[in-house]
């Protein structure tokens, strides 16, 4: 919505969440900032630019979660890694109290190096946003971000997750699930 309210093009906002001077002074691994835009709800005065928007979303990102947060787990995972599982949570879930148990679900299954069979990252790969199952034809499209048919994470998040998913990737229910 930020072009609808706030009247930045769409194409200036991802040229600012991939430029490199973002990444580089956030640690920001990847090409984007996807998945680090924290989401909240924001006060900005009128004519304010992309850099603007996406620098304050990515520090409230830092602020709420700074990088100490994600510290190494028995699963090795770096603070891009609980991001990507976070974004994964963020759109299976639909209610909060969820998060931890399809968060302990996901990590029982990459310690066990099944899939992850989440249908959220294939409609991301095919360019869907989410809500719905998808069919046994579409478990055959091929992308990385196909966590039927790759095993592991996909290579980035699929969406920003919010406080509860982030908070269910570091802290996940301990689940025979």
């Amino acid at each position: 919505a930020v072009n609808n309210v706030l009247g930045i093009p769409e194409k200036d906002f991802i040229r600012e969440c991939s430029g490199s001077y973002l990444l580089k002074k956030y640690s920001i691994p990847g090409n984007t900032c996807e998945g680090y835009l924290f989401p909240d709800t924001y006060l900005f005065t009128k004519g304010v630019n992309a850099e603007t928007v996406v620098n304050t979303m990515l520090e409230r990102f830092f602020s709420q979660f700074p990088k100490n947060s994600f510290v190494e787990n028995k699963t090795g995972f770096s603070m891009k890694e609980y991001i990507i599982l976070a974004s994964i949570i963020e759109k299976e879930a639909v209610v909060d109290n969820e998060r931890p148990v399809i968060a302990g679900i996901f990590y029982n299954r990459l310690e066990k190096g099944m899939h992850l069979q989440s249908c959220a990252t294939v409609l991301y790969a095919m360019g869907e946003t989410g809500g719905r199952v998808i069919t046994y034809t579409e478990c055959e499209f091929d992308s990385p971000y196909n966590t039927y048919k790759y095993p592991g994470l996909p290579p980035m998040p699929i969406c920003s997750p919010g406080r509860e998913s982030i908070e269910a990737s570091l802290n996940p229910d301990e689940n025979e699930y």
